[in-house]
C-alpha cells in the first residue's frame, strides 16, 4: 500500500510532532514499500524531545536488559559484549529448505487449508506423490503470516535433478512436466534451468529452459511445460542437471500479506527429461527419486564496530567531520573485507536486520495514560542516496504479541513504518529519529507494550525500489555510511491527537484570487497548493499538489 501525506488547508504551520517536538532542516527522505520509487516524500525528522522524556538504551552486564537514563555509544565492553545486547540477522538467509516430495497426507498433517495434489489422486494417497514449494500453514502460523501457507519475502530455494553425461555438440536435452505456479507477477519467478559442468565438476553454464510468474494452471487443472535445447546450443560441457529455482524479491508475499498464494507458489508432477540417448520419468509416487533440495546462499551479515580512527577518515574523505555528535565507538554496516572500494560500502542484495537487547517496561512508573508516546533517537552519518540503492529503516519487536494465526503470546516479528529512508545527495551527520506511536505510515506501537526490542535495517538493492541502471550508478556506495551511535529509546506525554507537521518542501505558491475575474481583490481568497507534488510521475493521479500542513 502506497501511503500519502492528506493536505490540509491552513495559513499557520504547526509542528504539533511527537513530544512537542520541532522539525530539523535534515533532508532526509522516504521510499515506500520496495518497487515504489515514484513515491518519493520529505520526511520531518525531530530534534527537541519533550523534558519528561525518560531515556533507556545500554545492556545491564547482570540481566542483559536495557538501563534508564543510558544509551547505546557501544564504547563499553559489557560482559565481554561490545555490541551492548545488538544482534543482526541477514534477511536473504533462508528460514528451512522448501522443495520437498509429497503426498496428501503431508498437507492434513500440516493443518494446510489447501491440499495442492493432481488429479487424478488415488485411494492411497501415501504413494501419489509429487514436488511442491511452500511454506505449511503450521509453520507460517509461527512466523505471523498474514496470509498462511505459502511464501515469503526473498524466498530462494531449488530442487536439482541426479547428473547425466552430456555432450551438448550431440545431444539435444528435452523436458516436459506438469505444474502450477502462483506467483507475484513480474517481480517473483520459479525458472527452469539446466546447469553444465565440465570434466573436473567445475560449473560451466546456467541456461534458462523457462520462468514462470503470476498465476498458472491450479492443482486441479495443472498446466504442460513442454521445451526441447536443440544440439550445439550449449557451451562445451561433459554433464548436466536439471534445476527448478524459484526466487522471491523483498516484498508483495504471503509473509507481508500483500500477495496471496493459495496453495503455495509451485508444484510440479510427471516429469520427463532426456538427455540425448538417457531418459528419465520423474512421477515422484514414492520418494523424491535422487532430486536434490537446497536453498539459495545469504548475503551476509556486516553489523561490526567501529572506532574513531576508522569513521573518522570516512567522514574526513566525505567532508562532514565538523559538528558530528557520533564520538568514541559507534555501529556500522557495510563490507569492509570485500568491498572493491573505500570508504567500504554494501554488497547489492545485502539486507541486514539490527535487533537490541530488551527494553523491560513492565514495573516501571512510565505507564500510560500519563506516558503514552514511544520515540527513538540516534545521531547517524549518512551518504545514502538513491544512486546508491542503499537506504534504512528504523522498526521494532514487542513482547507479548498475539496474532490471529499465533494467539500464543509471543515476541512480534519486525514492525512499525513500512516506508524506507534515503538522504539526498550530499554526505551528512545529524540527529536522526522517528516515533513508534505516530509513525509516518505502516504499524504503530501500542501505547501500553511491556518489552520492546529497537529495530533498525539496511538495504541495498536498486531493482528491489524500481531504480532503472540508467540512475543506479554507484549501487552501495555509501562511503561507509550508516553510522549510527548514541541510540536510545524515549517514552514520554503526549496530547491524544494526530500530529501536525511542517516541511520546508511544502511552501505556498504565488496565487492570485478565484472570484474575482478582472481586478485582483486583496481580500479575494486563493488556492493554498504548494510546490511538493505529490503524484510524481502517475498518470492516473494527473498532478497531485500537497497542501501545506499535513497529519501524519
Amino acid at each position: 500500500m502506497r501511503a500519502r501525506f492528506v493536505g490540509v488547508m491552513v495559513l499557520l504551520i504547526v509542528a504539533a510532532g511527537t513530544a512537542g517536538a520541532s522539525p530539523s532542516e535534515t533532508p532526509v527522505f522516504s521510499l515506500s514499500n520496495p518497487r515504489a520509487e515514484s513515491d518519493l516524500l520529505r520526511v520531518p525528522q525531530f530534534t527537541r524531545p519533550a523534558s519528561d522524556t525518560v531515556w533507556f538504551g545500554g545492556c545491564d552486564p547482570q540481566t542483559h536488559l536495557a538501563l534508564e537514563g543510558v544509551f547505546w555509544d557501544w564504547d563499553t565492553d559489557v560482559a565481554q559484549d561490545p555490541f551492548q545486547g545488538w544482534t543482526s540477522r541477514d534477511l536473504k538467509a533462508q528460514t528451512g529448505t522448501y522443495f520437498e516430495h509429497v503426498t496428501a497426507n503431508d498437507f492434513i498433517t500440516h493443518g494446510d487449508p489447501c491440499i495442492p495434489m493432481f488429479p487424478p489422486q488415488p485411494p492411497d494417497t501415501e504413494n501419489d506423490g509429487q514436488l511442491w514449494l511452500g511454506v505449511h500453514q503450521d509453520e507460517a502460523d509461527g512466523y505471523d503470516w498474514l496470509n498462511g501457507m505459502g511464501y515469503s519475502d526473498n524466498f530462494c530455494q531449488h530442487a536439482t535433478s541426479p547428473e547425466f553425461d552430456f555432450d551438448p555438440d550431440l545431444d539435444a536435452i528435452s523436458v516436459s512436466f506438469e505444474y502450477f505456479n502462483d506467483t507475484e507477477d513480474a517481480f517473483d519467478y520459479v525458472y527452469v534451468q539446466v546447469l553444465t559442468y565440465d570434466a573436473q565438476g567445475a560449473p560451466v553454464q546456467e541456461y534458462e529452459v523457462g520462468r514462470f510468474d503470476d498465476e498458472i494452471g491450479s492443482p486441479d487443472d495443472p498446466v504442460l511445460f513442454d521445451e526441447t535445447i536443440e544440439a550445439g546450443s550449449l557451451e562445451p560441457a561433459a554433464s548436466c542437471q536439471l534445476r527448478l529455482y524459484m526466487l522471491a524479491d523483498g516484498a508483495a508475499s504471503d509473509e507481508d500479506g500483500e500477495y496471496e498464494s493459495e496453495c503455495g507458489p509451485f508444484g510440479c508432477d510427471n516429469l520427463a527429461l532426456t538427455v540425448g540417448s538417457s531418459a528419465e520419468v520423474y512421477d515422484w509416487e514414492a520418494d523424491a527419486q535422487g532430486w536434490s533440495f537446497d536453498i539459495c546462499p545469504g548475503i551476509g551479515r556486516f553489523m561490526g564496530i567501529t572506532g574513531p580512527g576508522e569513521w573518522s577518515e570516512w567522514l574526513e574523505f566525505a567532508g562532514v567531520l565538523c559538528e558530528c555528535a557520533i564520538s568514541g565507538n559507534a555501529l556500522e554496516f557495510v563490507d569492509e573485507e570485500g568491498s572493491p572500494d573505500w570508504p567500504p560500502g554494501h554488497p547489492v542484495g545485502h539486507e541486514e536486520e539490527c535487533v537490541s537487547n530488551v527494553i523491560a517496561r513492565e514495573g516501571t512508573p512510565y505507564q500510560p495514560p500519563d506516558y503514552n508516546t514511544t520515540i527513538v533517537r540516534w545521531d547517524q552519518y549518512a551518504y545514502m542516496r538513491r544512486p546508491a540503492g542503499t537506504f534504512y529503516r528504523p522498526g521494532w519487536k514487542i513482547f507479548p504479541f498475539t496474532s490471529e494465526a499465533n494467539p500464543e503470546p509471543h515476541w512480534s516479528t519486525r514492525q512499525g513504518q513500512d516506508r524506507y529512508y534515503f538522504v539526498g545527495d550530499d554526505p551528512i551527520c545529524y540527529l536522526d529519529g522517528v516515533s513508534y506511536t505516530n509513525p509516518i505510515d505502516g504499524t504503530p506501537i501500542p501505547a501500553a507494550w511491556d518489552s520492546l526490542r529497537v529495530v533498525y535495517e539496511v538495504i541495498c538493492s536498486c531493482d528491489q525500489f524500481g531504480i532503472p541502471p540508467a540512475l543506479c550508478q554507484y549501487e552501495g556506495e555509501t562511503w561507509g555510511s550508516p553510522v549510527i551511535d548514541n541510540f536510545r529509546l524515549g517514552i514520554t506525554g503526549a496530547a491524544d491527537a494526530p500530529a501536525l507537521t511542517g516541511d520546508t518542501g511544502y511552501q505556498f505558491m504565488d496565487a492570485f484570487g478565484q472570484e474575482f475575474p478582472f481586478y485582483v481583490e486583496p481580500c479575494d481568497a486563493g488556492n493554498s497548493n504548494i510546490t511538493l507534488d505529490l503524484s510524481r510521475d502517475s498518470d492516473v493521479q494527473n498532478d497531485w499538489l500537497g497542501d501545506s500542513a499535513v497529519v501524519l
